[in-house]
């Protein structure tokens, strides 16, 4: 019986490893920015220090579908919705969101909290990103591999990373 177990086990990690992980094809921040800042302030300023502090992990997800679908009038569903919880709960928590959104050859970029500064580690070397409002760029070097970069921002003196081979946003659960 244990053997069959750890078949199974070997199974799901393989299954989860040969599935790459693919930048976001709707960048968060601009959604929020686009449909939310509004009513909520840009980057949630509006929110109040007590935003979301009672609220599990599912009430926020519920809470953010129906502001989407109602006040936004643009619904999200699937990962775009999980993108938009993730980034409320960096918002409550007070630290840096960050998220990858596109990639070529030469180069990775995506989104990242206003004034925040963004390094990428690919292997031993860390580089840094330019960021432009809340958009973050870096070339990629030479024989990198862009999957397993670890993205990180700092904000505010607390520290967020993203590691490409898990998620294509911070605060996912």
């Amino acid at each position: 019986m244990s053997l069959l177990f750890a078949c199974l086990l070997l199974i799901g990690e393989a299954r989860q490893k040969s599935v790459p992980v693919k930048p976001l094809s709707a960048p968060p921040i601009r959604y929020f920015e686009d449909h939310c800042a509004r009513c909520h302030g840009s980057f949630g300023a509006f929110y109040g220090e007590e935003f979301g502090k009672d609220l599990s992990d599912e009430k926020l997800q519920e809470v953010v579908k129906m502001m989407a679908e109602g006040p936004a009038g643009a619904p999200i569903q699937g990962e775009s919705l999980s993108a938009q919880v993730a980034f409320h709960r960096a918002l409550i928590r007070k630290e840096p969101f960050v998220a990858w959104t596109g990639r070529s050859a030469t180069e990775l970029w995506g989104e990242v909290t206003e004034n925040a500064k963004v390094q990428v580690r690919f292997g031993k070397r860390l580089q840094a990103a330019s960021v432009k409002g809340s958009e973050w760029r870096v070339k990629v070097p030479p024989q990198a591999n862009a999957q397993t970069a670890q993205v990180i921002a700092t904000w505010k003196g607390k520290q967020t990373t993203l590691l490409l081979q898990q998620s294509a946003y911070s605060h996912s659960r």
